[in-house]
């Protein structure tokens, strides 16, 4: 069973994400990001490469420190340290 809520603006909503459902894509390719996907602009404000994957932490006005892992297969060269980013994620995951 779904349910609907309305849309508010200006409202504060605690939501959780685990970082591994979340995708990174560098802000250039923004318009790629299939819709109905939620999305949260930012900046990379560091980056770590942890063997099978690479720890990103975003800075955002939504929310400072995001992280967000990516598995290191075809990584984006242009995904280092003060690239703009669209952190994005199926609705789906998405806890209240």
């Amino acid at each position: 069973c779904s349910t609907s809520t309305p849309t508010r603006s200006g409202g504060k909503l605690l939501v959780g994400v685990r970082p591994e459902k979340i995708s990174l894509a560098h802000a250039d390719d923004a318009a790629k990001i299939p819709e109905g996907r939620n999305r949260i602009t930012g900046r990379i404000a560091d980056s770590s490469f942890i063997g099978v994957s690479t720890q990103y932490v975003i800075d955002s006005p939504v929310c400072p420190e995001l992280e967000v892992y990516a598995q290191n297969i075809e990584r984006d060269a242009r995904l280092v340290p003060g690239a703009e980013v669209v952190l994005h994620w199926n609705p789906e995951p998405t806890r209240q």
